[in-house]
């Protein structure tokens, strides 16, 4: 951002003298006072486990030139006299009215695109960021730093010479995405998919889907919509907003503008057909299963909207970089392990265990994991479906972490499956995730370790690696 302190506080809406300072330049936002480096507006944030109000001072001894607050601190004197100290009802809101601000000034030179959805949307950000950086500079979200903290957070970090700005936005509870859709404004706004994920917050697939798709009532003057087209509950969520979206497909949905197609793994790639507007690329991915081409339709098709050129397209989905945790192959001798803590909902489960079936083949496969979170009132009986589509593959053992392990057991067959299934201790999980696997005696297969989030299943990651190492 570039913007004056003035320009800030009245962004913001605030109150608050500013000591002499309103022509002074700020060019960026902190929440964070470890992380200030002198020059920054620091927003004391509150939430259920921190309140920035205590660490206001620290944040102005690190040279932060104003503070922004929901009820007084105390500030010391800055080397020049007072530092502003900004009252505001409510600072996230805040951080949010500054962060649209720097939007709305940035609208000329700059074309946001937002994308959303269930799963994979981290993903699709990757990759579309890769595909539009080769055709002008490009800034995105770094991790999935996608809510109303992180969201503004980087658009605040932008300079606004971009070209474009690819944020991506997540949803956990009614009325996130009018927050979030308001601040970006996007100029293309995708919604990759919907499943039953945060249905704790969200109530039920229509409520997500509701959710998802109310982010095409954003759209700045102009902008388009894209979604893909093989989600019922997504379609009819649209529908009603009336809103005509450019569509994408990975399993043969009509009238879409974009299809993949997954061919199949070979040398340890995914091979994929991307049809685009008549143009068709055949594409060597280093990511494998059937679940990738709804991504890579995804940011296809919000490339093509942005008039990308083809060979952008093709050059930055090979070299998209996906995150830290996301299908992260590596080989422990003869024995193929995949790190995919990212997160998990039930549609990222069952794909991510489809995928690892299909690459172990005839050979075992060993399922490392955790409960799906926030399902609300629905969550036995989806992992009770989890339960089933870990049995249909043929897995060798299941070893699972957190609650619900007795509905996955009964999806399972209780008894009737002949594989083992393993629930980890509270305590001791690492130590018991090696001896678990140890016991199966593997001489080569593959082993996937996925979770929610919350429940670290990286640890098991790191866990099995170690005990590799010592064998």
């Amino acid at each position: 951002m570039n913007m004056t302190l003035e320009q800030a506080r009245d962004a913001m809406g605030a109150l608050g003298d500013l000591c002499g300072l309103e022509d002074v330049a700020v060019n960026a936002v902190c929440t964070d006072s470890r992380l200030a480096e002198g020059g920054e507006v620091f927003v004391c944030l509150t939430g259920e486990r921190f309140d920035g109000h205590a660490f206001a001072v620290q944040a102005v001894e690190r040279g932060a030139r104003a503070v922004v607050a929901s009820r007084p601190v105390d500030l010391p004197s800055g080397a020049s006299g007072g530092v502003p100290l900004l009252m505001v009802p409510d600072t996230l809101d805040a951080l949010g009215r500054l962060a649209s601000a720097w939007r709305a000034a940035c609208a000329q030179g700059t074309t946001v695109v937002a994308v959303t959805g269930s799963t994979g949307k981290t993903t699709v950000k990757q990759m579309l960021a890769a595909i539009l950086s080769r055709v002008g500079e490009t800034a995105f979200n770094p991790g999935n730093l996608n809510n109303r903290i992180g969201v503004p957070r980087t658009i605040l970090s932008c300079t606004g010479k971009e070209r474009f700005w690819v944020l991506e936005l997540g949803v956990n509870l009614p009325g996130e995405m009018d927050a979030l859709g308001a601040m970006v404004q996007p100029d293309l706004a995708v919604v990759v998919n919907v499943a039953p994920a945060h249905l704790e917050g969200l109530g039920s697939l229509e409520g997500v889907a509701e959710a998802k798709a109310s982010l095409f009532r954003y759209l700045a003057d102009g902008g388009a919509a894209v979604m893909g087209a093989d989600h019922p509950a997504l379609e009819d969520a649209v529908r009603a907003l009336g809103v005509s979206p450019l569509r994408f497909t990975a399993k043969g949905a009509p009238d879409c503008e974009v299809s993949c197609d997954y061919l199949g793994s070979r040398d340890g790639q995914g091979r994929y057909r991307l049809t685009m507007r008549g143009a068709v690329l055949d594409l060597d991915l280093p990511v494998a299963g059937a679940y990738w081409a709804e991504n890579v339709a995804a940011a296809a098709m919000a490339a093509t909207a942005l008039d990308a050129p083809l060979e952008a397209v093709e050059a930055g989905l090979k070299a998209t970089v996906l995150p830290e945790h996301r299908f992260d192959v590596r080989r422990l001798g003869k024995v193929t392990l995949i790190d995919d803590c990212y997160n998990a909902n039930p549609l990222s489960m069952a794909a991510a265990v489809a995928g690892a079936a299909e690459m172990a083949g005839d050979d075992p496969l060993v399922l490392v994991l955790g409960e799906m979170l926030e399902l609300g009132d629905g969550a036995g009986e989806l992992h009770r479906e989890l339960g089933r589509t870990i049995a249909s593959t043929g897995a060798s053992a299941v070893v699972w972490h957190g609650g619900h392990g007795k509905d996955v057991a009964a999806g399972l067959g209780n008894g009737h499956w002949p594989g083992a299934f393993t629930a980890l201790p509270e305590q001791g999980g690492e130590a018991a995730v090696v001896e678990a696997v140890e016991a199966l005696r593997l001489e080569r297969g593959v082993i996937l370790v996925k979770g929610s989030r919350g429940c670290r299943m990286e640890r098991y990651v790191a866990a099995l690696a170690a005990g590799a190492e010592e064998r």
